[in-house]
């Protein structure tokens, strides 16, 4: 049975949003946190060789939480812009920055200074922690949240 405590899932969903990889010991709970695909050119893997180490060893011990590519990402935001009211101002900027050439840097752009940005990171904070708690059901088919 795997345990997870608010105070891990909380971790884990900031430390995917980061763009990590987290592995999850089925018995003890422990958290192993590794570079995502995408910070791997950027991490010092040496850092991380004994928890990689680690899960190759005992890969059946662990449950694996993936980082988000870049499908999901675009997913969420495109989700959040779609439940945005359809009079709300920046709907249209928005959807202008999701159709247009490099979308991620488009949305942020429109985003951050805007009065939706805490709403938009609460949102996207929430389908992160769905996401991970569908893993974790789907790895296990039970989850004790403490």
């Amino acid at each position: 049975m795997i345990n997870v405590t608010n105070q891990q899932l909380k971790e884990i969903v900031e430390f995917i949003d980061a763009g990590l990889r987290v592995f999850i010991h089925k018995q003890e709970g422990e958290l192993l946190v590794l570079p995502g695909l995408s910070q791997m050119e950027y991490a010092d893997m040496e850092d991380y060789q004994e928890e990689m180490d680690e899960v190759e060893a005992n890969p059946d011990d662990y449950v694996a939480i993936e980082e988000l590519d870049s499908d999901d990402s675009f997913q969420i935001m495109s989700d959040y812009v779609d439940e945005l009211g359809a009079r709300h101002e920046l709907k249209r900027t928005l959807l202008a920055a999701l159709d247009g050439r490099n979308p991620f840097r488009a949305f942020s752009a429109v985003i951050e200074p805007s009065q939706l940005k805490d709403e938009w990171f609460t949102y996207k904070l929430n389908k992160i922690k769905e996401r991970v708690l569908a893993q974790l059901k789907q790895a296990d088919g039970s989850l004790e949240e403490e």
